[in-house]
């Protein structure tokens, strides 16, 4: 008995030896084949918030310089801070040096995925 020429179909064959399904998946691979990738392009920002980048790295070397220990110290804290916490969001925020706390990046990771909102603002990490 004859079966599609696909390796992992067992149908009975149509034209060109493979089944209606099979047939359907590779005209659709050819097809995908001949249109043009779509290409991904990072939209330009803006003056404002180049200068806003600028002045948040100097701002945040600045303050890690001041506050080099953890002041989160939470669940496997190393107590050494190379990261910034922002208890409020970053947006037009970003700058607010009084909503920063410097955190090891292990409080971070453990604050952001472990602690729900509700605990991280009964901790006053958020606000």
């Amino acid at each position: 008995m004859l079966c599609c020429l696909h390796p992992d179909c067992q149908n009975l064959p149509e034209r060109n030896g493979f089944c209606s399904s099979c047939n359907r998946r590779k005209r659709k691979e050819e097809t995908d084949a001949l249109k043009p990738k779509k290409v991904y392009k990072i939209p330009k920002r803006s003056d404002k918030k180049i200068d806003d980048d600028k002045l948040y790295t100097k701002l945040r070397k600045q303050y890690l310089e001041e506050h080099p220990e953890c002041e989160i110290k939470l669940f496997g804290c190393t107590y050494i801070a190379t990261e910034i916490h922002h208890t409020e969001s970053r947006g037009i925020r970003l700058n607010k040096v009084e909503s920063w706390l410097s955190t090891c990046p292990e409080c971070h990771k453990f604050l952001h995925d472990k602690l729900s909102a509700k605990e991280a603002r009964d901790l006053g990490l958020k606000k």
